[in-house]
């Protein structure tokens, strides 16, 4: 979380201490807390910040992959969500890392141009659907489409922006 941008000191589960639910399940009720270092009281996992949640989520899912060298799929839909740039682009870096280093299938959607240039176009899988199914471009199937468009010069957005994959090459 630190290479994020997120100064934690420490991560735990108990009992929230930001909400109060009075019914008889309330010694059961658990939940993350974090402590940020320039604060002086655990953040509740009901106070985290969406993407702060979505993030430390993810990392503790494929860090428990990793670490337990068990082969696993993680799919993670809009993976920028909830979070700036910086912190998407450092996320994605992870993420990636991590998975390269390991026996993890990593899946990122996004719609988000500035995730999508962060990417390199030999991680890319473009589906497209059509009335008859799901037409499937990546690297593998369309090598020289893929190395035709990063000539162009152009941002990996602009491969979808501008219908790069449909038009006849030259």
């Amino acid at each position: 979380m630190y290479v994020l941008g997120y100064a934690l000191e420490d991560i735990g589960t108990g009992a929230p201490s930001s909400i109060v639910i009075n019914t008889p399940f309330n010694d059961s009720l658990v939940g993350i807390w974090v402590k940020e270092k320039a604060l002086r009281a655990n953040i509740d996992q009901s106070t985290i910040s969406q993407g702060m949640f979505r993030a430390l989520s993810v990392i503790i899912q494929i860090t428990y992959a990793y670490l337990s060298g068990t082969p696993s799929s993680i799919l993670i839909d809009d993976i920028g969500e909830g979070l700036d740039f910086e912190r998407s682009c450092q996320l994605i870096k992870l993420l990636v890392e991590k998975a390269n280093k390991s026996n993890i299938q990593l899946i990122m959607t996004t719609n988000d141009r500035f995730v999508m240039n962060a990417i390199p176009l030999e991680s890319w899988t473009v589906l497209n659907r059509t009335a008859a199914g799901i037409e499937v471009f990546n690297y593998s199937n369309s090598k020289d489409k893929f190395d035709e468009f990063k000539f162009t010069g152009m941002n990996n957005f602009d491969l979808l922006a501008t219908d790069f994959l449909h038009h006849e090459t030259q």
